[in-house]
């Protein structure tokens, strides 16, 4: 393998044109980048010392009060109840209920009902027909014992004014008196309460019951629909405190004013 040199011409010197060809387009090149930015990123425009158009001067919004503070309030209700039931019997009467909220969103309720029970109009066409009977047993009391849940607020445009509106969902465990029975009884209920003035408040009950009862065939369920509506009244602990042991206002201490030289003259 042998090796050859060969000899290149020298390179002549790049004509004068050719340069400026290079430094024109070096030019060009930085004022189209330059131009890039300047677009980019636009200047803040100038303020001019009269607006163009004048808004007008508002209030910064607030958030309302809360018509009635639920955290550590108690309530007492009274009001009628309707039980409608699958076991051929219908309940009417009357509730009594104590509640308690330990914060905005939790609270415990006690309740009791007395209730009339008759039969329905299946269960009597039945017994004139064919001479049956249920072998459920009606029902006369009932106790239960509920964990309360704040869901919010909420308001209304009822009429000419606005009601402020508690909504409050409640699971309660009872018993259910019945002859010689007791009925493990289990509520689920939603109760919008209706907010009004001095401490009074109406509340509408909307519940579905499931019941346990051991009857002469076993152990049978039971389902049924529980209206109710009560009126009520409550207040925070610490304004009943106050009601009852109002708050002595403290006198205002006189002060002694030494007399002027011009008077002692």
């Amino acid at each position: 393998m042998s090796l050859t040199r060969t000899s290149f011409p020298p390179r002549s010197p790049r004509s004068p044109r050719s340069l400026l060809w290079c430094v024109v387009c070096c030019c060009l090149s930085v004022s189209l980048s330059l131009s890039r930015l300047t677009h980019a990123q636009p200047s803040a425009p100038k303020t001019t010392s009269t607006p163009l158009i004048r808004l007008p001067q508002v209030e910064r919004p607030t958030i309302q009060q809360r018509f009635a503070p639920r955290a550590k309030a108690f309530a007492l209700w009274l009001g009628g109840v309707g039980h409608v039931r699958d076991d051929y019997y219908s309940s009417w009467g009357v509730s009594a209920a104590a509640s308690y909220m330990w914060s905005d969103s939790y609270g415990l309720e006690l309740s009791a009902r007395h209730l009339w029970t008759s039969l329905s109009d299946e269960a009597v066409a039945l017994r004139d027909s064919y001479g049956l009977t249920p072998d459920a047993r009606p029902q006369s009391w009932a106790y239960s014992i509920g964990l309360l849940l704040g869901a919010g607020y909420a308001k209304a445009l009822l009429g000419a004014g606005v009601t402020h509106i508690d909504p409050i969902i409640g699971l309660h465990l009872g018993l259910a008196h019945a002859d010689e029975r007791l009925i493990p009884t289990l509520r689920g209920v939603i109760s919008p309460v209706l907010l009004m003035r001095d401490g009074l408040k109406v509340r509408l009950e909307l519940a579905a019951t499931v019941q346990f009862e051991q009857r002469e065939r076993g152990l049978v369920m039971s389902t049924g629909f529980l209206p109710g509506l009560s009126v009520g009244w409550g207040e925070t602990t610490k304004a009943l405190r106050e009601r009852v042991f109002p708050s002595k206002p403290t006198p205002l201490k006189k002060t002694q004013t030494s007399p002027s030289p011009k008077a002692a003259r």
